[in-house]
Formats: C-alpha cells, sequence, structure tokens
C-alpha cells in the first residue's frame, strides 16, 4: 500500500500507546523534543551534583569548567541552553506527578524528578491527546466504531505477542485483516463481494463481515448467553449468591476502572455473600471449533486402551487437586497395565490392591466394607506416598491469598 493513500485517522492509530489501544508505534515528531528536554535535565544534573557509576558508589563531581557549560547564567551564548530552558516549563508541566504544585514543576523537574517517570506520564499524555484528536478528525460514519477499536484487547494480539514464541503469533493473513480492520484501513476483498447470508451487502471495512450473526458464531454465542440465566438466576438465589430481586446483567459496562467502556463478561452479578471479596462474579461463553477427525481406526481393543489411558489421566488429574505442596505421584499407583475387564477376578484384585496395609486408613475389624471404602478413597486422592503441609505459593502472591481466605470463610 502506497504511503501516500493512508489515511491521517491510520497514522494516529498507529501512534496511540497499546494501552489505549494502538498500535504503540514511536512518531518521531514527537519524541524528538522530549527526548532532547530529558537527555538535557540529566545531563545538567549530572554536571551540577555528579554521578554514580554504582547504586551504591560515591558521586563523582565534574571539574568547574564542565559545570559550567551547562549553566545559562555562565555559559549564555549556548543555543542549545536556550533552547532547553525555553522548553523545560512546558515539559514540566506534564512530566512532574500531579501532587507537585504548579509553580514549583520547573525547579522538580530539573532537580527531583526522574528520566523514567517522566517519560511514562509524558507518553500517557501524548496517547491520551491523540485519542482525543481522533475523535476530533475521525470520518463521521466511522466515529461510532472507535470506541471497539481503541480496546488493548485487540492490540496486544498483534504487536506483543509477535515478539513471543512462534505458536503464539498469528498467521499472516489473520494479521493482515486485523491490522487493516484496526487502522480503518478497505480490506480489497470486500471491494466485490457478493451480498451476505443476511441480504444486506458487505462494507469495505468488514464492519458488517465481522459482526452478522448469520455468518459467524454470534447468534448462536447469544442464544446460549441469554438461554442459561433462566436456569442460573434460580440456582443462584437458592445458593444465597443473589438477592430474590436481583438479575444476571448482561456485558456490564463500568466493571474495569482502567477503562469503563469494556466489557470483559458476558454476564455477571454482584454476590451477596459476606464470606465473598468481589464486586462482580462474571461469565464468558465461548464456542470451541469441533473436533477434527480421528484418524484411529475405533476398533474395540483400541476403544477400550484408550479409555484405560484416559482414566489414568483424569485420576492423576483428581490427585492433584487435593495433593498437598511436595507430594510425589508414585508411578506405580498410576499404572493401570490393562483395559479395565468385566471379570470379578479384575475387580476384587484392583479392590485388594486398594485395601493393601500401605494405606492410611487403620482397619476396623467390626465394618470391614466402610474401612475399604475410606482406604480407596484415600489412595485414589493421595496416592501412596507421605502427605507433607501445604506449603505457601512464594511466586503467586494471589493464589497465597484465595488460599488463605478459603481457609478462614466466614459464616454466610
Amino acid at each position: 500500500m502506497p504511503a501516500d493513500s493512508v489515511s491521517a485517522h491510520a497514522l494516529q492509530i498507529c501512534r496511540i500507546s497499546l494501552q489505549d489501544g494502538g498500535l504503540g508505534m514511536v512518531d518521531p515528531g514527537t519524541r524528538a523534543i522530549i527526548d532532547f528536554t530529558l537527555s538535557m535535565s540529566k545531563a545538567s544534573h549530572s554536571a551540577r551534583f555528579g554521578f554514580r557509576v554504582g547504586k551504591g558508589d560515591r558521586a563523582i563531581q565534574l571539574p568547574p569548567t564542565v559545570t559550567a557549560l551547562f549553566d545559562s547564567t555562565r555559559n549564555p551564548d549556548s543555543v542549545i541552553l536556550r533552547r532547553f530552558d525555553r522548553l523545560c516549563p512546558h515539559i514540566a508541566h506534564h512530566a512532574c506527578p500531579d501532587s507537585v504544585a504548579i509553580p514549583t514543576r520547573d525547579e522538580h523537574f530539573r532537580l527531583h524528578t526522574s528520566p523514567k517517570s517522566a517519560l511514562d506520564r509524558l507518553k500517557h499524555y501524548c496517547s491520551t491527546l491523540r485519542v482525543r484528536i481522533l475523535y476530533e478528525t475521525a470520518p463521521p460514519d466511522q466515529l461510532h466504531h472507535l470506541p471497539g477499536l481503541l480496546q488493548s484487547s485487540s492490540s496486544y494480539p498483534m504487536i506483543s505477542m509477535s515478539r513471543s514464541n512462534p505458536a503464539h503469533r498469528l498467521k499472516p493473513d489473520l494479521f493482515r485483516l486485523a491490522l487493516l480492520r484496526k487502522l480503518l484501513l478497505p480490506i480489497p476483498e470486500f471491494a466485490h463481494a457478493p451480498q451476505c447470508k443476511c441480504g444486506a451487502t458487505f462494507d469495505i471495512y468488514g464492519h458488517h463481515a465481522l459482526s452478522c450473526p448469520r455468518n459467524s458464531k454470534k447468534g448462536a454465542h447469544n442464544m446460549i448467553r441469554d438461554g442459561t440465566q433462566c436456569f442460573l438466576c434460580p440456582a443462584l438465589r437458592e445458593a444465597n449468591y443473589m438477592l430474590p430481586g436481583d438479575e444476571i446483567e448482561t456485558e456490564k459496562e463500568g466493571i474495569c476502572p482502567s477503562n469503563c467502556n469494556i466489557k470483559p463478561f458476558d454476564a455477571s452479578f454482584p454476590p451477596r455473600l459476606h464470606s465473598c471479596h468481589y464486586n462482580d462474579i462474571g461469565f464468558d461463553y465461548t464456542l470451541s471449533p469441533p473436533p477434527p477427525p480421528s484418524s484411529i481406526d475405533p476398533t474395540t481393543d483400541i476403544q477400550q486402551q484408550l479409555s484405560a489411558n484416559a482414566e489414568r489421566c483424569h485420576q492423576r488429574a483428581e490427585r492433584g487437586k487435593y495433593r498437598r505442596g511436595g507430594d510425589t505421584v508414585d508411578d506405580a499407583d498410576l499404572s493401570l497395565p490393562d483395559p479395565p475387564s468385566s471379570t470379578k477376578t479384575s475387580a476384587n484384585s484392583t479392590l485388594g490392591k486398594s485395601t493393601a496395609p500401605t494405606d492410611y486408613s487403620s482397619p476396623s475389624p467390626s465394618d470391614h466394607t466402610a474401612t475399604s471404602a475410606r482406604s480407596s478413597a484415600t489412595s485414589f486422592l493421595f496416592g501412596q506416598g507421605p502427605r507433607q503441609p501445604l506449603s505457601p505459593f512464594k511466586d503467586r502472591p494471589q493464589a497465597d491469598l484465595a488460599h488463605l481466605r478459603l481457609r478462614h470463610l466466614a459464616p454466610p
């Protein structure tokens, strides 16, 4: 695509930050003034107070002749210093935090403001200003599409995921369509496309093709979302999660404080339990594609073997839910050599293994059936190894907090 054919609003979307729903590309015209001011501020501060090679090292003072070069009163003929003094008040107004008084921001920026913090504030201010300009200059027929396009969730798959593992990246054709859709550029495939199944004509930007319920999963998705509310509401009221007059809200806005326009949940409700520490509990419905056809001949022996392997994996997953931290899985305990048989001999041998003397439950001479059931359940859930206390989640603070709240639930 030629550079002169790219519209002005597409360039604005490219230069908006990822957090605000753009592509986060650098604008040289904007960053030149910011980088010049921050570099001069850092150089003047180091010339005046010295610089440190390491964090805990002593500051190295520069000679007075070098320090005088960065002082506008002692070096009035410097063009660089005059430009810096002219730009510094305007940059300092947005580079300093809001807690600093406006009259003292110039001095605070020169002496105390970190260049990294100042750059983050300036980038956020420039991105917010570009979003405001985009809403003022965008074509009127595309204005109502901007809130949906300026979402960070649609920017990260194209930018951040492209820098990750190759398996996580979008395919070239999907990346091309997503980029054209993001920048509000015409999609060539829709220029001479036939009409939609619903009778509408495809537009060149793909708005109708990507939102029509007739040729997408949107219709089935909305039907499942609305149909599940008829039995979820009575169940949640019966469990005291909702009051009798409460209803489940559909695509509620204002859940995310950073962006009140996004709708992260298909359905949500505010819980009324005192033991619940969340403001909203939401549901997200996803329609997965059908599984590919299997290339294995579904004979009886293969089906039994696959069932045995699935049962073994299922047991391992269920044991992992109840396993304490540090426990290891016994390979002999997980091994199911043959598919389950319908004979009594196999059933008796399996029951005999589960009631072996190595189980944790002590046998009771009065009730052998209860002992066998208790031993089987203990062996299935915790395996054959010794149990250890649950260790805290050092690298997962949210999981540690959730585990602590589950152990100290308030009475309903």
